[in-house]
């Protein structure tokens, strides 16, 4: 009986079903990698929120004192790593007091433009630096400028195996599922 039911499946099986079940598994997949990358794009914006509020004190310290060395050295460790696009310390008076650009050219492979195109290629992050209100009446900022883009590379592995399980999954149901239907509609004619 358990092979004439996986033999009826498989009789059912037509071109029909695997295209569709291909196109059902695209669609599913491409869901799971919009779902990611956007949950991904939420934590590292808190993740960039929470590198401003460690680095506050010094770059604070660094204006309060106005030493540029200091803000320079923030900047520029900053702007080591290859998701970091600029980096600024402002002064209270809104000059700037640190600055560092990170000139490196970036180049996309065909996967990175696909997640560039969904979260973009530049995110401006900027905290306000408090001063003791004794020294000024306006405090200093510093200012992020990164490309999540670069930064999402480092889960693309996870994501590529999250997304390839996400089709085969989907694309398998689908076919047994239309199978199954096909194998009822066959036995009631």
């Amino acid at each position: 009986m358990s092979q004439s039911w996986i033999k009826g499946m498989l009789d059912g099986i037509s071109a029909k079903t695997v295209v569709f079940a291909v196109i059902a598994g695209t669609f599913c997949a491409l869901f799971q990698f919009y779902l990611n990358i956007q949950e991904f794009r939420s934590q590292n914006i808190k993740n960039m929120d929470q590198l401003l509020t460690t680095l506050e004190k010094p770059a604070a310290r660094a204006v309060l004192i106005l030493d540029s060395e200091l803000a320079q050295d923030i900047v520029e460790g900053l702007t080591l790593h290859d998701f970091m696009r600029e980096a600024r310390i402002y002064e209270d008076h809104n000059a700037i007091l640190g600055e560092s650009i990170n000139d490196r050219i970036l180049s996309y492979t065909m996967y990175e433009k696909l997640v560039a195109a969904v979260i973009g290629t530049e995110i401006s992050v900027t905290k306000p630096l408090h001063l003791p209100e004794s020294m000024s009446e306006e405090s200093g900022q510093i200012q992020l400028i990164y490309n999540p883009t670069k930064a999402v590379m480092a889960i693309m592995p996870r994501l590529r195996y999250e997304i390839s399980f996400t089709f085969i999954l989907a694309a398998m149901v689908t076919i047994i599922l239309l199978s199954y239907l096909t194998m009822l509609q066959l036995r009631k004619t």
